[in-house]
């Protein structure tokens, strides 16, 4: 039986066991792409058997959920607008917020954007219907409440959301491959890109 003492440690040890193998996993990740990850592999590199990967790890999707998971907390963290903001502002805050939070996580914004193994883009695509993606869904959302207001004129939320999306995602892959361009231009850019599609929106 496991003492008090010992299950403290213990969990501590599955802790870090389980964050070197999603370092590993990562790394495989980030230098070869979803697909050319595999349970083996993690388990070479870090020169132990598959079956102490299994052991932590239901299998190699498991492990992709987690780092799809990370990828895309790095990027909408912290974009929520405070509930009290008018659908307009918290629309704008939102997209700004997109873009600054993509623009500081470049590896993370290209591994998930850029990755068309099947188990990501279940996650990332939004030009068709419907989509997992949270931040189309985000915007639609914000769209569909601005026209009730009066603040947006009349238009397809979904539709519109995934265009705006389009917008946003051409802008910050040039930015993020385009990485000499000056931190006081780079703003300027994102500002007058969201204040265009902004007045686009409006009523």
């Amino acid at each position: 039986m496991e003492t008090t003492q010992a299950k403290p440690i213990r969990e501590k040890y599955v802790q870090e066991m389980r964050a070197l193998i999603l370092g590993t996993a990562q790394k495989i990740y980030k230098e070869e792409g979803a697909q050319a990850l595999t349970i083996r592999k993690i388990a070479k590199q870090m020169e132990y058997s598959p079956g102490i990967i299994y052991h932590y790890f239901k299998n190699k999707e498991e492990i992709l959920a987690i780092l799809r998971e990370e990828g895309f907390h790095k990027i909408l963290h912290s974009t929520e607008p405070p509930s009290s903001l008018p659908p307009d502002r918290a629309m704008e805050s939102f997209l700004l917020k997109f873009c600054d939070n993509a623009l500081k996580n470049p590896d993370a914004f290209r591994e998930v954007m850029f990755d068309n193994a099947p188990s990501v883009l279940e996650y990332t695509s939004f030009l068709g219907e419907p989509t997992k993606y949270r931040a189309v869904n985000r915007i639609a959302n914000l769209l569909n409440a601005g026209v009730e207001q009066g603040q947006f004129a009349p238009c397809d939320p979904a539709l519109t959301a995934r265009a705006l999306m389009c917008s946003l995602f051409g802008l910050v892959s040039r930015l993020v491959t385009e990485k000499g361009v000056a931190a006081d231009r780079r703003f300027n850019l994102l500002v007058t890109q969201v204040k265009l599609l902004m007045r686009g929106l409006r009523a």
